[in-house]
């Protein structure tokens, strides 16, 4: 089954190219980092800036830096709203014919946004992710989160035709996205749910490797169990609800999840050594297989009980990503490097695109 053909994007010299979202509920400090790496884009004349949250006065918006894009506005935060949420208020009042939600924590390479706009000038892409490094590689548990999160998107990959792509880091068509009703904001805060949905019905999405977001993890354990549960708990209600699980399935699945996290550790795992890191499983292995428990543990909650809270629980670890990465912590790999590491293997530094 194919998604109805839709008309090539028009990409018009006066009008932005790519809206981005960024989110804070206090103020622009949140979000100026990640903004800063985006105005370095190579592209950036053709970035609309959407800041969504409290208000205008409040976030207090750096007209400064943001005079390198084609243009900013802000955004009402609604009350009570998740990223997804966040993400559709940006959306309402986006222009652009690409719509990308920025992260408050990951710092794109300044090839990002001409790769995503090649890739839908080029083909009939209806979502276009990238590939994933990380921005803060000092602790075990930060490569934890970042393969147990993003792993067949961890670079390097390959530019093609996925079936998979890291949450939070995909662009998607605006005219797409405007398909969908009521139960957006729910996939857009859970964007694994989102990429089956569009591969259900037909639609095809694409992963470049030519360029990087890199990415800020949770540092710590305790931090890396709760994310991993309400990650999952999110992403089993919105795979159930948006697909209209009959009661009988949701029983199934939630039965089948202490399986989940066999299944998880052993597809990362292959991602570890594709990435060229085989050396670092004795460790890294037994914490990805710690938070995957709790992943399922929420994956079964989801099924059986929707999503509660979880959405919001995510959000105060993603808009205060940077106290939770703890970009200064003990533990590093780069300290206590195992003997006998493949050569090989570059010690593990915020990365660089795919050459």
């Amino acid at each position: 089954m194919h998604a109805d053909a839709r008309p090539p994007l028009e990409f018009a010299a006066d009008r932005p190219w790519v809206s981005v979202v960024y989110v804070t509920r206090d103020s622009y400090e949140v979000c100026r980092q990640a903004i800063e790496h985006m105005a370095a884009q190579t592209l950036a004349e053709k970035i609309e800036i959407i800041i969504v949250g409290p208000s205008p006065e409040a976030i207090g918006a750096d007209a400064e830096q943001l005079s390198a894009f084609h243009g900013w506005k802000t955004a009402d935060l609604p009350a009570g709203a998740d990223a997804g949420g966040a993400m559709v208020a940006g959306l309402r009042v986006a222009t652009a014919p690409v719509f990308l939600y920025g992260e408050e924590h990951s710092y794109p390479t300044e090839n990002l946004i001409a790769e995503l706009v090649k890739a839908f000038r080029d083909g009939d892409w209806s979502a276009v992710g990238f590939g994933q490094g990380n921005a803060n590689p000092e602790t075990w548990v930060s490569w934890a989160h970042l393969y147990a999160g993003f792993a067949p998107t961890v670079a390097p990959v390959t530019d093609g035709e996925a079936t998979r792509l890291g949450g939070h880091h995909i662009a998607y068509r605006m005219d797409v996205l405007n398909t969908f009703g009521d139960d957006l904001a729910d996939l857009l805060d859970n964007e694994c749910a989102l990429i089956e949905v569009l591969r259900n019905r037909g639609h095809r999405v694409y992963r470049i490797g030519s360029a990087v977001g890199n990415h800020l993890n949770v540092a710590r354990m305790g931090w890396f169990l709760q994310m991993e549960f309400h990650g999952q708990r999110g992403y089993a209600a919105s795979r159930a609800e948006s697909n209209g699980w009959p009661l009988g399935r949701r029983l199934f699945y939630a039965a089948a999840t202490p399986l989940v996290p066999f299944v998880r550790v052993a597809r990362a795992a292959a991602h570890v050594h594709r990435t060229g890191r085989s050396w670092m499983l004795p460790m890294l292995g037994p914490v990805m297989f710690a938070g995957m428990w709790a992943g399922a543990v929420g994956e079964a909650w989801g099924y059986l009980f929707s999503r509660g809270t979880s959405g919001l629980q995510k959000l105060d670890f993603e808009l205060d990503r940077e106290t939770y990465a703890e970009l200064n912590g003990p533990d590093a790999p780069e300290q206590a490097e195992p003997a006998g590491r493949d050569e090989r293997a570059p010690l593990p530094r915020p990365m660089q695109p795919a050459a």
